[in-house]
């Protein structure tokens, strides 16, 4: 402090010799108070800028799953249940006057009634992948075990996974885990032709490590970045969102293994 205001000073020191002894030293202040105050201001705006930045973020992502959570609510209150009234009402009718109506009106009936029924699970399912029940009653261990029954009853590789967490979860974090082990996994239906997934969510001091991995094409990891995979994206943002450090390893023809330590000490 100089004079009542903040003085900053770099100093140099250089000794002065006679013969091979040091006699003295020569001192110089240069006053750098100018320089360091436009540092610091310029660090204040680039603070500002990424608290910023990270609340944008929230709030976006915050509101997609908002919007995810009342279509999914929608699908299942409202188209779900129209469906499935209208399924009843041609059941019953058709038991009505099975005796009455022409056979083939009544497999063209019956026929409508499967329609509906695809039509019902198609809902069902689509409202689970919007915002899954699971992960909202039962948490994240529950739900991505359905998601991980689900995906090997249809596809042709299997899901191999290991939980070990003791401490609760908020529940954005688990929401935000959940999507990017969704977004892993929609990625290696589509790209990777994959015989082989792993999945293994581990708590260890502090931190909470998730790494998946596949046996897959494999891709190169700096050309998918250039061309802004939407995939790849998705999960770096949600990533950034929980301040996770994230990992990802491929090289084409050896899989994909991506691996994410999150804190827990962040609060959402």
């Amino acid at each position: 402090n100089y004079f009542g205001y903040d003085r900053f000073s770099e100093l140099f020191v250089n000794p002065v010799f006679r013969g091979n002894e040091v006699t003295g030293v020569v001192v110089f202040d240069q006053d750098i108070t100018e320089y360091q105050q436009a540092l610091n201001e310029k660090n204040g705006l680039l603070k500002s800028a990424m608290e910023h930045h990270e609340n944008m973020l929230k709030a976006i992502l915050d509101t997609q799953e908002q919007e995810r959570k009342r279509i999914s609510q929608d699908l299942h209150d409202g188209l779900g249940q129209i469906l499935s009234a209208a399924k009843l009402t041609l059941t019953s009718g058709i038991d009505e006057v099975r005796e009455l109506v022409d056979e083939q009106l009544i497999e063209k009936a019956e026929y409508g009634i499967s329609l509906l029924n695809s039509a019902i699970e198609e809902t069902r399912s689509i409202s689970r992948q919007i915002m899954p029940s699971a992960l909202m009653h039962f948490g994240l261990e529950s739900a991505l075990k359905d998601l991980f029954k689900t995906v090997s009853s249809k596809e042709k590789f299997e899901v191999n996974y290991y939980f070990k967490i003791s401490s609760p979860l908020e529940k954005l974090m688990e929401i935000h885990l959940y999507r990017i082990v969704q977004e892993f996994l929609n990625n290696t239906i589509k790209h990777s032709d994959a015989t082989e997934l792993t999945v293994n969510l581990i708590e260890e001091d502090q931190f909470l490590t998730l790494m998946m991995e596949d046996n897959g094409l494999g891709f190169d990891v700096g050309i998918q970045l250039q061309k802004n995979s939407l995939g790849l994206k998705n999960m770096m943002t949600r990533a950034n969102y929980l301040s996770a450090g994230i990992s990802i390893d491929s090289v084409p023809g050896h899989g994909c293994t991506i691996t994410l330590d999150i804190p827990l000490t962040k609060q959402y």
